[in-house]
């Protein structure tokens, strides 16, 4: 039997071996605990900003694969750009160092719509949750266009 569990006050529950659940693990740490800047991360994540990173400690990342030569998992990859509404947008890799996420497999190819949808979701949970953060949160959503 597969356990719910919530991964951060700003997402809804997943289920263990979920498929949204190394994205939600990955996006709880873009927004620790809803600390400013909430955007610290998400240069390297929407804009695929090489000189911003797209994760951190404990050894997680959140990076926009545009070819499939440069996915670590081709097929999965693929299978992925098939389910998008835009295959020319590439897809993400979402990977967790298991030993800390306790998360398998480590890496899962999500939409660029998934991800976007997602952080918009945690971005607007953060400003209804945190009044001090919600401008914020708005600018944000806006900035990058969620």
């Amino acid at each position: 039997m597969k356990s719910m569990y919530q991964p951060c006050q700003y997402l809804p529950p997943t289920y263990s071996g979920d498929h949204l659940e190394l994205l939600f693990y990955c996006i709880s740490f873009t927004f620790y605990a809803g600390l400013s800047p909430l955007d610290r991360f998400l240069k390297g994540i929407l804009l695929h900003d090489l000189m911003s990173p797209g994760g951190g400690d404990p050894g997680w990342s959140l990076d926009l694969i545009l070819d499939r030569k440069l996915a670590d998992f081709p097929d999965e990859w693929d299978a992925c750009v098939k389910r998008s509404a835009q295959p020319e947008a590439g897809c993400y890799e979402a990977w967790a160092n298991s030993e800390f996420s306790e998360i398998l497999p480590e890496t899962v190819y999500y939409t660029v719509e998934e991800v976007r949808h997602y952080i918009r979701v945690a971005l607007s949970n953060i400003a209804q949750q945190k009044p001090e953060s919600a401008e914020e949160a708005l600018a944000t959503i806006a900035r990058f266009g969620l």
